[in-house]
């Protein structure tokens, strides 16, 4: 088959590509009838993350999806897009963040989903959920035939890639978490895809007042600690509060851009109610002994007896402009 794009190739659950101007009108179609039942005539959507079946794992198809998608959602009747992403929305604790949106969108939608390799195809199916009570507005669900994907995009995570996610998912042991809640996530969710000099904004959120290390793994499984750093950032965080990294006071001084190598990334939070024992040097490669750099660096100035600890975990693909 000749290159075409995602709005060309795709192919209704269950129904043969007849041709490719056949998809092209039927997409937004699709989509327009996901919302068909909900009471606003036009539903203002955002996109949330698109991820790979059950892992919460992202991959360059999440990118390609979206993108695809987006240029649909231009002919859609019943689906209006906002050039925003609140994937982090969904989440109670950056509800905040997202004020002004919830404000302005009566009757808002996300629009997220996941992905399934199924051979020769790849299954998507897309939830429409309502921002204000979470409910499920429609379903829809269609196939990608992997000829059409431009060539070597990645579908599924690497086996080392969701290895290494249940390795960082719990590092502290239970009963050192108190009532101390962390979460954290990426201005785009959290499991976002980028392109190579696109920049990243992480958000990251307690319950308590807290102490804070912000950890990145890049696709080489190098351990680094990004916040806070000798560029900025107090390593405090504040009850309630959604702390952006970097602020934009601490973006005069540093940003994250994404550059090589290409591949899934990992953002690990440890929060501690006592302040940490020591700061590693920002932005300096601590090995790739996963577990071990980031538990080494949970010690507490006080007994470890008194303090409440909690850790939050959420992962992003960087991939290349072209595709």
């Amino acid at each position: 088959m000749k290159n075409c794009s995602v709005l060309l190739c795709l192919a209704l659950a269950g129904a043969p590509l007849a041709s490719a101007e056949a998809w092209d009108a039927a997409l937004p179609a699709s989509l327009d009838r996901m919302a068909e039942n909900y009471y606003q005539p036009v539903v203002q959507t955002v996109f949330g993350t698109f991820t790979y079946a059950y892992s919460s794992l992202p991959s360059p198809f999440s990118r390609w999806l979206e993108e695809g998608l987006g240029t649909a959602m231009t002919r859609t009747s019943r689906l209006k897009l906002l050039n925003r992403s609140a994937a982090a929305a969904m989440d109670p604790a950056f509800a905040k963040e997202y004020g002004d949106f919830f404000a302005q969108a009566d009757g808002g939608a996300l629009l997220h989903g996941t992905y399934f390799d199924e051979g020769g195809e790849v299954r998507v199916r897309l939830e429409l959920t309502s921002v204000a009570d979470r409910t499920l507005i429609g379903v829809s669900e269609f196939r990608v035939p992997k000829r059409s994907l431009p060539q070597g995009l990645a579908v599924d995570p690497s086996k080392a890639i969701v290895k290494a996610a249940d390795d960082l998912g719990q590092l502290l042991p239970p009963k050192s978490h108190g009532g101390l809640e962390v979460s954290v996530s990426t201005e785009r969710g959290a499991g976002a895809v980028y392109r190579l000099d696109e920049e990243m904004t992480i958000l990251v959120t307690a319950n308590k007042d807290a102490y804070a290390k912000v950890y990145s793994v890049n696709a080489a499984g190098e351990v680094s600690l990004i916040w806070p750093n000798q560029y900025g950032g107090s390593g405090r965080l504040s009850a309630g509060a959604v702390t952006r990294i970097p602020s934009d006071e601490e973006k005069r001084a540093f940003s994250f851009v994404m550059v090589p190598p290409l591949g899934t990334e990992f953002i690990k939070v440890v929060a501690s109610t006592l302040p940490f024992a020591r700061n590693e040097e920002g932005f300096a490669s601590l090995g790739k002994d996963l577990k071990g750099v980031i538990t080494r660096g949970v010690a507490v100035k006080q007994a470890a007896a008194s303090a409440e600890r909690a850790e939050a975990l959420a992962s992003y693909v960087i991939m290349d402009r072209r595709r």
